[in-house]
């Protein structure tokens, strides 16, 4: 571990005991811009991106207070028009980049120099080929396979992310997956269809149901497919209200430079804290009964007033 992350990981405990914000993680929708057509995406009103010296000097702000977390997303973050820059900048500072694509531009040498240099990729892909298909289309499957193919043999580190819908929570998928993981060396996050970035109709088209979901999820435990604990799983399979302070850790950017809290509430205007231009300057009015994004979903269970104690101690005594 690198004194950097030591450092921001440090300050990142102690916020948590102590309650005051520090900003250890910010994710970026750079663009819409998009050469997929994932069903249940972001529904797509504008092409509009981050202006890049607004987010440059909002960057450099929280680098001196100890940022060390970057996600990159968009659409596809290779669309947007300074991506190269962006990066670069990034790398200059010493901060851990995660990329976040379908593999659409695996064939573009320009992608792919793109890859080497990030720290992490996060790609899209729900299951076999006649699965993944139904909800990313035809392309994405293959895209998907020769991405993973060219980090795991330029040894860049992968999470394959998976949205969980009705078409693929059956025990098949499961083993394919495993396949993935062993062959690739990959990570597999597994993540509930979000009714806040689905439109409604398709959410409730897509929505896996429960009875089958929990089923899934238990093979998946059995298993040892995932390397996260298994409070977090035990959530997935049965949300709970959770007293998220995730914003004092972590802030999302949408490509109109607004900041809100969650990747699920980018653009739901109740959740907005500022923008890029003038910083944060409003507190949260609403909140929220469920959380759909595992990310903040682990830091909220780990967070003094959410930890699970009683269920850690009693398996520890028992």
């Amino acid at each position: 571990m690198n004194l950097k992350k030591l450092k921001s990981l440090t300050r990142l405990g102690l916020s948590n005991v102590t309650g005051k914000t520090f900003i250890y993680g910010i994710s970026v929708k750079l663009t819409e811009k998009c050469p997929m057509n994932f069903v249940y995406c972001y529904e797509k009103k504008q092409f509009e991106e981050v202006e890049y010296k607004k987010l440059i000097l909002f960057f450099k702000k929280y680098i001196k207070k100890g940022l060390y977390t970057v996600i990159l997303s968009g659409g596809d973050p290779y669309d947007y028009s300074k991506i190269e820059s962006l990066i670069n900048f990034l790398k200059k500072h010493g901060l851990y980049i995660i990329f976040n694509t379908s593999g659409y531009y695996i064939k573009n040498e320009k992608f792919r120099k793109i890859l080497k240099n990030v720290d992490e990729l996060q790609l899209s892909l729900d299951g076999r080929k006649e699965i993944n298909a139904l909800t990313r289309g035809d392309e994405s499957y293959q895209k998907a396979l020769e991405t993973l193919q060219f980090c795991f043999e330029n040894k860049i580190k992968t999470t394959i992310s998976c949205v969980l819908n009705k078409y693929n929570t059956d025990k098949s998928n499961i083993d394919f997956f495993m396949y993935l993981k062993k062959k690739y060396n990959t990570y597999i996050d597994f993540e509930k269809l979000s009714p806040e970035i689905c439109q409604k109709s398709k959410y409730e088209n897509l929505k896996p149901e429960e009875s089958k979901l929990k089923d899934f999820l238990y093979f998946v435990q059995k298993k040892k497919l995932l390397e996260i604990p298994e409070y977090l799983l035990n959530y997935i399979k049965n949300p709970v209200s959770l007293k998220c302070r995730s914003y004092k850790n972590f802030l999302y950017i949408s490509n109109n430079g607004e900041i809100y809290p969650c990747v699920d509430k980018i653009g739901n205007k109740k959740f907005l804290l500022g923008d890029i231009s003038k910083g944060i300057k409003y507190s949260i009015i609403e909140k929220c009964n469920v959380c759909y994004c595992n990310t903040l979903v682990l830091y909220n269970l780990m967070t003094v007033c959410n930890f699970p104690y009683k269920t850690i101690i009693k398996k520890w005594l028992y």
